[in-house]
């Protein structure tokens, strides 16, 4: 979604502040209904990406089917992204009984197995 692309001040509509002080922002978390598997949410920080997010998954009673990773600016660990990706996803209701539990290889160098050979 680009900045003007689906908001509410582009299409010349005010957003209203919800409980708790949070902007409605219907005409995204509707696009967010209507989207693929995958949608791809870019904007800067403090933006409000996480909070429409949030509030989309609450409205659409999507919580138990939502897995959530949050990832930090110096995270550079894909070891440790992906044990995070597959651990929220075995918090979901269908991911607890398809995910397996893993945990971190000892050999894992950054993208490659080594054989120890």
């Amino acid at each position: 979604m680009g900045p003007a692309e689906g908001s509410d001040v582009a299409v010349g509509r005010v957003a209203h502040a919800g409980a708790g002080g949070v902007v409605s922002r219907p005409d995204l978390t509707r696009r967010l209904g209507a989207s693929a598997r995958v949608t791809v949410i870019s904007a800067p920080p403090g933006s409000g990406k996480s909070v429409l997010l949030r509030s989309w998954i609450g409205e659409a009673a999507l919580n138990d089917s939502t897995g959530w990773v949050s990832v930090g600016r110096d995270d550079r660990d894909p070891q440790r992204f992906w044990l995070s990706v597959l651990g929220a996803l075995r918090q979901t209701s269908g991911g607890s009984r398809l995910v397996r539990e893993l945990t971190a290889a000892p050999t894992w160098t950054g993208g490659r197995w080594w054989s120890g050979c």
